[in-house]
């Protein structure tokens, strides 16, 4: 009976042995799934929002969406672009909008790490020319043979914003004085005598400026040239 304890006993310990050191072994082999994840230090994107909500802006015309995205340390804070109403504004890569026509459009931001997004509407309106502005709206005087580039500029109805449709054309009265570049705004003096200058608004062509031009004729008077002058 002796023997038989001793036996058993002996079996038991070797049993219990061999079970401790399977588990030492795998537990060296598998290591547990919550310390991997902590080592690699990332932190998910909880959330994005775009402002504004609402941003107005004309054809023609950039304004910049911003994006948060939540937490502030979020490993991956890349975003990409989506829109409805391709033909009314455009986005690019990093959130600037342009106008492209009258009407509405909703732009939405989504974040790489989990998709989360935020949407903003979009309002394009036209900023119509309300006028012209003339760099010598008093004229000028040149002598035969000189030219000179006038300039100018068109002011939208809303002044603080450029207008939507800002390109002007040129015109003589008298091309035979006073030719002009129908483009640039350049003027060549070619006869004495007078001419107007008229820029003209090609999106409205009621709104214009004048430029008065006086050409004289080169002589002992007016030795090397007169020049221009505002009048």
């Amino acid at each position: 009976m002796k023997d038989f304890c001793f036996v058993g006993l002996g079996a038991l310990l070797f049993a219990v042995a061999c079970t401790s050191a399977g588990l030492e072994k795998f537990e060296q082999m598998t290591p547990p799934a919550p310390v991997a994840q902590a080592a690699s230090g990332q932190v998910r994107v909880r959330g994005v929002d775009v402002n504004p909500r609402l941003l107005e802006l004309y054809v023609g015309q950039t304004k910049p969406l911003i994006v948060t995205v939540y937490p502030s340390n979020a490993t991956d804070q890349s975003v990409r672009w989506t829109h409805s109403g391709g033909g009314i504004a455009y986005v690019d890569s990093q959130g600037n909008v342009t106008g492209l026509s009258a009407g509405w459009a909703a732009i939405t931001v989504h974040t790489i790490d989990g998709d989360y997004q935020s949407t903003a509407r979009i309002k394009v309106s036209v900023n119509s020319v309300a006028s012209v502005r003339l760099s010598h709206p008093g004229g000028i005087i040149l002598t035969r043979g000189e030219q000179f580039d006038l300039s100018a500029t068109a002011v939208g109805e809303d002044s603080s914003a450029p207008p939507s449709k800002p390109a002007l054309k040129w015109s003589s009265s008298n091309p035979e004085v006073a030719a002009v570049d129908a483009n640039r705004g350049r003027v060549k003096a070619l006869g004495t005598g007078r001419a107007v200058i008229t820029v003209t608004s090609e999106a409205d062509g009621s709104i214009t400026a004048g430029c008065p031009v006086t050409v004289l004729d080169a002589g002992p008077a007016c030795e090397g040239g007169v020049g221009f002058k505002d009048l």
